[in-house]
């Protein structure tokens, strides 16, 4: 028979009190009592500048053990190219890149919820006309919903160059349901 370890004894008490109501009520006041403090704006700003401190003492004192975190954060590239990746790495270009046979530029927002990152595992970017166009829009654009260059060059992503059209139908006009805006449909 295998031996339990301590922490693994005292899961089973756990469970075990758990199972009466009265004592689990207890037990999750007792935690939410303990956890108040967490959320207040004084906690997460003094957390905030413990953490700050914490990686700028790494950084400038222990170079090594700094890359090796970065590294296991999946912030530093593997492989042949060793080294920093986004806003850390050295070739950082502030995020902005342009595929030069299509001409379409992309951006990096890694929080964004099409971003390649999010989607297929790439490296956070999506097309600037089309945020642009969410930012005017003040909403994300839905898969079927394209975004036009009036003038044709892919890489002018003023607003006013831009236009919204639709998938899936032939140069039309319709409303949006969101801001009652007319646009065309591709």
């Amino acid at each position: 028979m295998k031996q339990l370890t301590k922490g693994q004894k005292i899961s089973i008490k756990l469970k075990q009190r758990l199972q009466d109501p009265i004592y689990k009520k207890k037990f999750i006041e007792s935690l939410k009592k303990r956890e108040s403090h967490l959320h207040t704006e004084e906690y997460k700003k003094y957390m905030s500048d413990v953490r700050k401190k914490w990686w700028k003492d790494i950084k400038e004192n222990h170079p090594k053990k700094y890359k090796q975190i970065i590294t296991k954060m999946g912030l530093a590239s593997k492989g042949r190219n060793k080294g920093l990746i986004g806003p850390l790495s050295k070739a950082w270009r502030g995020g902005t890149f342009v595929i030069k046979r299509s001409g379409y530029v992309y951006i990096y927002r890694p929080e964004h919820p099409f971003s390649r990152r999010n989607s297929s595992g790439g490296g956070g970017y999506i097309l600037e006309h089309r945020w642009v166009m969410e930012q005017k829009l003040g909403r994300y654009l839905t898969i079927n919903e394209e975004v036009h260059h009036i003038n044709g060059v892919k890489g002018d992503n003023r607003i006013e160059n831009l236009e919204l059209v639709v998938k899936k139908f032939h140069f039309g006009e319709i409303e949006c349901p969101y801001c009652q805006k007319k646009f065309k449909v591709k």
